[in-house]
C-alpha cells in the first residue's frame, strides 16, 4: 500500500526517468498559462512615506500623464481582444504609494472593468499599499469589484510609527488598522504584510490581540504574512526565526491563513513576474517584467507606445522566458521542485553565475524541506 502511494506521488519512479524534462515542462505550464493576464500599473513613484528600507527610489510629483493613460487603456482593450483562451484579466496598482494617484486608478478600473464585461471574463483588482490614504468614498468605489490589498505593518504601535509615517510626522499605524477593518467589513480581502527585523520581531506580538478583536466572520478574508524585512535577513545567528514560527502558528490558531515565505513553492505558484502574461507599466510608459526593483529607465524591458503597443528593447526582454532553471546546479539540486530555479528576474541578472545565485546551503535545504513537511501535513 506504501509502495504503491509513494509511487503514485512520483516519490519512486522508474530509473529512465527524465525528472529535469518533467520539472521543465511543469514550469512551462505555469509560466506560460494563457488564461490569465496581469497588468501592473505605477500610477505614481511618488510616496506618503519614507521607510528606512525601501528598495525604491521615489520620485517626488510623479504621476503618469494623459497620453500614458490612454495608451493604457488602448492596451487593455486589445490585450483583451487578442488571447483567445483569456479567462481572467488582473489589474494590479504598486508605486510608489498608489493611491496618490486615485484618479487614475478610478479610470482604469472602470475601462477594464468595461472590456472584461463584454467579453466575458474575470476582472479582479489588487493593490499594494500603504492604506493611509484610503476613505470612506474610495472604499465604497472599490466595494463593487473583486478586489484585494497587500497592506504593510512593522510591527506594534510604537515600533510602526517610527518607521511609518507619513510626511509632517503624523502616525500611521491606528489609521492603517482602522482602513483593514473597514475593508473587510464591505468583502475585500487583505494580505497583512507584517515586517520585522530581529529588533522588532516581539512587538510583533501587540498585532495579536487586535486579531483577536476581529469577529470570525471576517477572518477567512485576511492573510498574515510575516516577512524579515531584507537587509536583515543575513542575521541568522538570533532566533527571530524561531519567534516568527510560533507567532505564525499562533494565527494560524484563531482561524486566519498564514503565509510563509520560507515554505518554497517556485513551480506551481511561481512569482507573477515570471508569468509571461505578465507586464508592468510605470508612471511614464516604461515597461518591466517585475515590481521588485527601483524602476529606473536604464532598466525597462521596454516601452509602450501611442497605440497600446509595447516595444521590448533590451536583453533581460529576450532572455526572460528562457533563464529559469537553466543552471546545470538547479537540475541536481534536491529542492528543484520547489524552488524551480529561483525567479525568472534573478536567473536574468546572473545569467553568467554557475552556481546557486541564492547560495542556498545544504543546510538551508534541509530547513526548507522540513519546513514543508511541516507546512504540509502538521499544520494541517
Amino acid at each position: 500500500m506504501l509502495f504503491r502511494q509513494l509511487i503514485d506521488i512520483g516519490a519512486i519512479i522508474e530509473d529512465n526517468t527524465d525528472e529535469v524534462q518533467i520539472l521543465r515542462q511543469r514550469i512551462d505550464e505555469v509560466d506560460k498559462d494563457d488564461r490569465v493576464f496581469h497588468l501592473t500599473v505605477n500610477p505614481t513613484l511618488d510616496c506618503n512615506f519614507n521607510c528606512w528600507y525601501c528598495y525604491e527610489n521615489h520620485q517626488k510629483g510623479s504621476m503618469m500623464k494623459e497620453d500614458t493613460l490612454k495608451s493604457i487603456e488602448k492596451f487593455v482593450k486589445n490585450t483583451i481582444a487578442s488571447i483567445p483562451h483569456l479567462e481572467s484579466f488582473r489589474l494590479s496598482f504598486f508605486g510608489g504609494e498608489p493611491l496618490m494617484g486615485l484618479h487614475i486608478i478610478k479610470r482604469l478600473i472602470l475601462a477594464a472593468a468595461t472590456e472584461c464585461k463584454a467579453n466575458d471574463i474575470h476582472f479582479h483588482v489588487s493593490f499594494t499599499s500603504n492604506a493611509f490614504l484610503l476613505n470612506d468614498e474610495t472604499i465604497d468605489f472599490l466595494k463593487d469589484y473583486d478586489i484585494s490589498f497587500q497592506i504593510t505593518l512593522d510591527g506594534g504601535k510604537e515600533q510602526h510609527d517610527k518607521i511609518r509615517f507619513a510626511k509632517g510626522g503624523l502616525p500611521s499605524y491606528d489609521t492603517i488598522i482602522g482602513h483593514v477593518k473597514h475593508l473587510l467589513t464591505v468583502g475585500i480581502s487583505v494580505i497583512l504584510r507584517i515586517n520585522y527585523t530581529s529588533e522588532t520581531i516581539c512587538s510583533v506580538r501587540e498585532i495579536l490581540s487586535i486579531l483577536k478583536a476581529i469577529p470570525n466572520e471576517y477572518r477567512t478574508l485576511l492573510t498574515v504574512d510575516l516577512q524579515r524585512v531584507w537587509q536583515d535577513r543575513r542575521r541568522n545567528l538570533d532566533n527571530s526565526y524561531t519567534i516568527a514560527k510560533h507567532l505564525r502558528n499562533e494565527i494560524r490558531s484563531m482561524g486566519y491563513r498564514v503565509h510563509n515565505a520560507r515554505i518554497l513553492n517556485g513551480v506551481n505558484n511561481s512569482c507573477y513576474g515570471d508569468k509571461l502574461n505578465h507586464l508592468l507599466i510605470n508612471y511614464n510608459g516604461d515597461t518591466f517584467r517585475c515590481t521588485a526593483r527601483d524602476f529606473n529607465s536604464a532598466g525597462r524591458t521596454g516601452y509602450i507606445k501611442d497605440d497600446g503597443s509595447v516595444t521590448e528593447d533590451n536583453r533581460d526582454a529576450k532572455n526572460w522566458m528562457t533563464a529559469k532553471f537553466s543552471k546545470a546546479v538547479c537540475h541536481i539540486c534536491r529542492i528543484a521542485p520547489l524552488c524551480g530555479g529561483g525567479c525568472r528576474k534573478q536567473a536574468v541578472e546572473h545569467l553568467d553565475r554557475l552556481d546557486c545565485y541564492y547560495g542556498y546551503t545544504s543546510d538551508d535545504i534541509n530547513d526548507f524541506i522540513l519546513e514543508r513537511f511541516e507546512e504540509r501535513f502538521l499544520n494541517q
